[in-house]
């Protein structure tokens, strides 16, 4: 299966999530120095550098909660709002919903 990066927060117009505005650019992560560490998830020597993305999503981030509701119901790999693509397969399988 072919990860799915996020759009270019710099640059992209806001995604849109049903019912929400959400101004990506108030993001904490588009100006991380390695924006690659939201790609990864935690598993083996991923850990620290998920790790790492998710300290920045809990700084607090503005965003977090709607892009945690982006990566889950988009079931996207890597760090969305602050929870890694394993946490939210975990939620999914539990019957939560965002």
């Amino acid at each position: 299966m072919i990860s799915q990066k996020p759009p270019v927060l710099k640059t992209v117009r806001p995604l849109k999530i049903p019912g929400r505005d959400v101004d990506w650019q108030r993001a904490l992560c588009k100006n991380a120095d390695n924006p690659d560490r939201f790609h990864v998830d935690d598993y083996g020597d991923m850990k620290r550098i998920t790790d790492e993305a998710i300290a920045m999503c809990n700084t607090p981030c503005p965003i977090k909660n709607e892009c945690f509701i982006y990566g889950y119901e988009n079931r996207l790999d890597g760090v969305w709002g602050g929870t890694t693509s394993r946490q939210r397969n975990q939620m999914r399988k539990k019957g939560m919903a965002a």
